[in-house]
Parts: C-alpha cells; structure tokens; sequence
C-alpha cells in the first residue's frame, strides 16, 4: 500500500497535494473513476466503498492545508475551467474534507459505474450541481452550519439522508441525478 499525491488548489489558488491510499494500479487516463473502473485494484474498490482511502487526508488536515468543513479541493485543471466568479468564491475559503456538495455527491464512484463516459458525465452533470452547492456553502458558512454539515455526514455514513439538516439551497432536489 502506498500514498498518492494529488496536485490541488486552496485557498486563493495556493497549490497543495493532497494525500490519499493510492487505490489503482497506474496513473494517467480519465481524472474521473468509477467503481469498476479497471485501474481500480481488488483492495482499492473496498477502501474506496468505505472511503478509507482518505485516510492520509488527515495529514493535509493537521498541516493545515485543509480543514474539516469546506468545498473539497479540486485539481488545477478543474478549477481553471471555472468562470472566474465561481472560482474567486470558492477559493475565498481553505477547502475542507466534507462540504454540503461532499454529502450530496457521497456515491459518486458507483453513480459513475453506469455511465458510458464517466468524466463526460462527471463534467456536464454533476460538477455544475457540485459547485452550485459549492458556493452555497460559501454564503452560509458559520460556525453552526459547519457543525449540522458534520452531523450530516456523520449520519450519511449511517446511512440516513442529509436533506433532514437543512444544509441544502430551499428546493433544491437532494436525490442525485
């Protein structure tokens, strides 16, 4: 088992790597990866399934690169795609591990497994939603909407719906696309 380093951006575009399990064989190919993907090795589908493979995130937690509530980090290439107001916004705030877009996005690998091009749809599907509830949280962040996304991902895990604390734009349609 080994660390995979992934180049980021934080904070005001300050570039970072994030770390995590490595969970495929080989690098390169699509940056989008389903659960069958066949880079995937047989250990890295179940820690990913669990999202052990975030462990060593915890690392970029304690050297401050990232803290526990905020917009996940994104690559360079991802960010740069962004209109340049999404992109001051969302980089206004140190990136975190969960995020309202985290919760609503929690199964993306299996969402992906279905599709015929997995980053055409991770690009035009779920990355628009992904950041509008990106900068949703951005302009509700406190310290108590903070602690209702942490209960929520808690209870996620556990397998209830997040839509129960009310960390979600009024009408906006939970279930995943």
């Amino acid at each position: 088992m080994s660390i995979y380093r992934s180049l980021r951006v934080g904070k005001n575009g300050k570039q970072f790597y994030l770390l995590k399990i490595r969970t495929m064989r080989e690098d390169g190919g699509l940056p989008t990866a389903s659960i069958n993907d066949g880079r995937l090795t047989k250990y890295g589908k179940w820690l990913r399934k669990f999202k052990l493979d975030e462990l060593p995130t915890l690392l970029n937690l304690l050297k401050g690169d990232i803290v526990i509530v905020g917009n996940r980090p994104d690559t360079p290439e991802e960010i740069w795609s962004l209109p340049k107001y999404i992109r001051k916004t969302v980089l206004s705030l140190k990136p975190g591990i969960i995020s309202p877009a985290t919760l609503w996005n929690y199964k993306e690998d299996e969402i992906l497994a279905n599709k015929k091009n997995p980053h055409k749809y991770y690009t035009q599907i779920i990355k628009p939603v992904k950041y509008k509830l990106n900068m949703w949280y951005v302009s509700k962040k406190s310290f108590w909407f903070d602690v209702r996304v942490i209960l929520a991902f808690i209870f996620r895990y556990l397998g209830v719906k997040p839509s129960k604390f009310k960390i979600f734009p009024p009408n906006f349609n939970v279930e995943y696309v």
